[in-house]
């Protein structure tokens, strides 16, 4: 980030993890508000307004910065978005338009809303829309879609349903 900011202010490695950079360019900040980028945006946040092709790299980045995607203890796959309501039912129309169909809908959790998807076919179709052949995105998320995609359950449970046996989704 420094090298392609020309920046050489530190960016810290929080206890959770995380990395965080602090931005206090003036022209900076106003260019990112401009862009509806501004504080506590996951509050804030409206879908604008995108070309059909370049759809899913967006959806992409809302997870990658504000999404999850795991497996939690039992081996549940999961993939959620929080954020405004307008940006979690604009995440769950785009999925529906792609094909992948569920009975998902957008919860509410205190002032903040949240789209979740789990199950072992409906998650890897999900990532696969969002990053199957794509060249940007956030490390620690892609390579959690590759741990689901190369995961000797998903392989069976996919092959079992392509078979016509029992498929649990």
């Amino acid at each position: 980030i420094n090298d392609v900011m020309l920046s050489n202010h530190p960016i810290y490695l929080t206890n959770r993890g995380q990395y965080r950079l602090d931005i206090r360019y003036p022209e900076i900040i106003r260019d990112l508000i401009t862009l509806g980028v501004g504080r506590r945006k996951s509050l804030t946040l409206e879908v604008p307004i995108i070309n059909l092709n370049l759809q899913r790299h967006f959806w992409r980045g809302m997870i990658d910065g504000d999404g999850s995607v795991l497996i939690d203890n039992r081996g549940e796959y999961i993939t959620k978005l929080i954020g405004t309501e307008n940006v979690c039912s604009g995440f769950k129309s785009f999925i529906e338009r792609n094909n992948i169909n569920s009975r998902n809908s957008v919860h509410k959790g205190g002032n903040i809303y949240y789209v979740l998807y789990q199950g072992h076919i409906l998650v890897p179709r999900v990532l696969d829309l969002l990053y199957e052949n794509s060249n940007i995105y956030l490390d620690r998320k892609y390579d959690k879609y590759q741990e689901i995609k190369n995961n000797e359950l998903f392989t069976s449970t996919v092959m079992r349903c392509i078979w016509g046996d029992a498929c649990c989704c």
